[in-house]
């Protein structure tokens, strides 16, 4: 793409067009300006949008499909283009030129124009003529000198390409009236200014009344509708059955349902696996005895004694060892005290024989203190006893959960549960919070070899009648029916799906297609066309049938705005059957037309 090129929104402002010559790169700019441009309103703004070209030392081209566009921008002494195709090409090949519409005609007329501009501002004070506040002038004004090829003299027919204005001198130039030089002319003499300029402004006039004239007498369109059978659909959507509601809602999309409650009970007999296990601490009586001469020693109560094998005895009372006698000539009499001891730990463990106790407590010297237990330890015992545990009762309550959920779907599969005409959806079904039949807290360390326990609950499921879903969705369908559209006989279709469940909610989903007709107005059809390309035209068209538009003369793109140019024709519709590769769009066109063409594909569901 060439670079410089600069495209204008509808609503973009003089001041923003100007803003945008201003920071685009390189010496060239196009503008291309949409159809309804506002810059395009008055040929003032073209012209300030040379001027200010100029100034910036850039070479300003204006793009546009409209001619009336281009006329203006022409008038003000811009070379203009229809299409940025167009405006490559001739920088591609600056010497073609052509007939009216070419670079170099309307380059060659916008010069003349611009010269009879000029000869009208020398009648008026500045720019007042135009409506525009005059620019002040500067000593450094540059004088403005424009050289009109031989080759683009309205003699030679308008056919080579303009010399667009060079860039202003920045040279102080005394302030004295500016004159065009006309070489190819027999010489390069200064013509004034005044008289030259107003027959080139004459010129102008008539060539730009003979381009206007052109461009609104020739063009015509004729344009042939058929319309022809269009699809209402496919359109899928739900009709849910509601608990709530009493009677069908074709608009809302709901038909009743029934929420049926079911009683449920259960009991069984369990096996308690618990055990409560009671002991008792073996007693006896041990014996100490002390070889120590030096002191008296006594021994706390709850002092520890044991076997070897680690078997522990606590001392219920504290005992006292007399000091150890000498006996001449050189042995001990020991002191020795009994007291009695019960096991640590409780069961049968604690029962040991004779003598087995040999261990002194940790803070007594085993070398001069010693013990024994001159009889068995006994009473040491340990009973169990059944008992009812928590993991008893859970274990019986899932099993009782299972058999209540068995009992409650073989209820459901009574017929005599539902109302007649009715189907029961058991994916719907659900069962309420189990109570038992027994005090669990109190049944948990009951000492019962086995026990009994129960659960009751209530159910609940959904039950709809479905036969109001077929004309639900004929009513349904009738909406899909775009206005101004017929269904057509025999053509519906209702394909009604598989019911979906979510919790205790039904839907039925239900497919929905038909065939519709309508015969457009042929007036609203040409309102809808005036102006537009031929591809915008079709398209806007496609929606109501079969199309053939017919442009004149060939090198027409568009259809023309005048409403006595532009013939359209609304023939009788054609059999679907007749219609080769419809093309029937599913939603209607973008563009507002006189008749929208059928709804969307897919409506949202109630």
């Amino acid at each position: 793409m060439a670079e410089g090129v600069l495209y204008l929104d509808v609503d973009d402002e003089i001041t923003s067009a100007a803003a945008r010559i201003r920071r685009a790169e390189g010496g060239r700019v196009v503008l291309v300006l949409p159809y309804g441009s506002k810059v395009a309103t008055s040929r003032i703004n073209f012209r300030l949008l040379a001027r200010d070209a100029l100034t910036h030392e850039k070479r300003l081209s204006i793009v546009a499909p409209d001619g009336a566009t281009r006329a203006l921008a022409a008038s003000a002494g811009l070379p203009v283009f229809a299409s940025v195709a167009e405006y490559e090409s001739s920088l591609e090949d600056p010497g073609k030129g052509g007939g009216p519409g070419s670079v170099a005609a309307a380059a060659a007329a916008a010069v003349v124009a611009e010269a009879a501009a000029q000869a009208t501002d020398d009648a008026l004070p500045g720019d007042a003529a135009e409506g525009v506040e005059p620019e002040p002038a500067a000593p450094s004004d540059p004088t403005v000198v424009m050289a009109i090829p031989a080759a683009a003299a309205p003699a030679a027919g308008l056919g080579a390409q303009p010399v667009l204005p060079a860039a202003p001198s920045r040279t102080a130039q005394p302030a004295t009236r500016p004159a065009i030089s006309l070489p190819a002319f027999g010489g390069g003499r200064s013509i004034p200014r005044t008289p030259v300029l107003i027959g080139a402004g004459i010129i102008a006039l008539a060539l730009l009344v003979g381009a206007v004239g052109a461009y609104v007498l020739l063009p015509s369109a004729s344009v042939v509708v058929t319309p022809r059978e269009q699809s209402v659909g496919p359109q899928t959507f739900s009709v849910v059955a509601d608990i709530t509601a009493s009677e069908p809602d074709p608009e809302a999309g709901v038909v009743p349902a029934d929420l049926i409650s079911v009683d449920v009970s259960v009991e069984d007999t369990f096996e308690s696996t618990g055990v409560r296990v009671e002991r008792t601490r073996a007693s006896g009586r041990v014996t100490f005895q002390s070889l120590d001469t030096s002191r008296t020693n006594t021994i706390p109560r709850g002092s520890i004694v044991s076997t070897e094998g680690g078997v522990q005895f606590r001392t219920l009372q504290a005992v006292r060892l007399p000091r150890a006698q000498v006996v001449p000539p050189l042995s001990i009499n020991p002191s020795s005290a009994s007291v009695d001891v019960e096991a640590v730990r409780n069961g049968t463990t604690g029962n040991v024989p004779a003598n087995a106790i040999t261990v002194v407590p940790p803070a007594e010297d085993p070398s001069i203190t010693q013990v024994r237990n001159q009889s068995p330890t006994e009473g040491g015992s340990r009973t169990e006893f059944p008992q009812v545990a928590q993991e008893d009762v859970d274990k019986a309550l899932e099993a009782l959960r299972e058999q209540l959920d068995g009992s409650f779907r073989d209820q459901l599969s009574d017929p005599s549960v539902a109302p007649p005409g009715t189907t029961i959806f058991d994916e719907t079904a659900v069962l309420g919070e189990a109570t038992p039949t027994a005090n669990l807290e109190e049944l948990v360390g009951q000492e019962l070899e086995e026990f009994e326990l129960g659960l009751t609950s209530t159910g609940t499921v959904v039950a709809v009648d479905p036969s109001p879903v077929e004309s639900i969705a004929q009513s349904r369908l009738e909406s899909f029916v775009a206005p101004g559209f017929q269904l057509v006989d025999g053509s519906v279709r209702i394909d009604p799906g598989a019911p979906v469940i979510e919790g205790q909610t039904v839907q039925f989903p239900v497919t929905v297609e038909a065939s519709q007709v309508q015969i457009p107005d042929a007036a609203e059809l040409k309102r809808l066309i005036l102006g537009k390309t031929a591809d915008e035209a079709r398209s806007l068209l496609a929606p109501f049938g079969q199309v053939d538009l017919d442009l004149w003369p060939d090198w027409v793109t568009s259809v023309p705005t005048l409403d006595a140019r532009v013939d359209v024709e609304v023939r009788p519709p054609l059999p679907v059957d007749v219609v080769e590769s419809p093309t029937t769009p599913s939603a209607a066109p973008e563009t507002p037309s006189p008749q929208p063409s059928a709804g969307p594909t897919e409506s949202p569901e109630p």
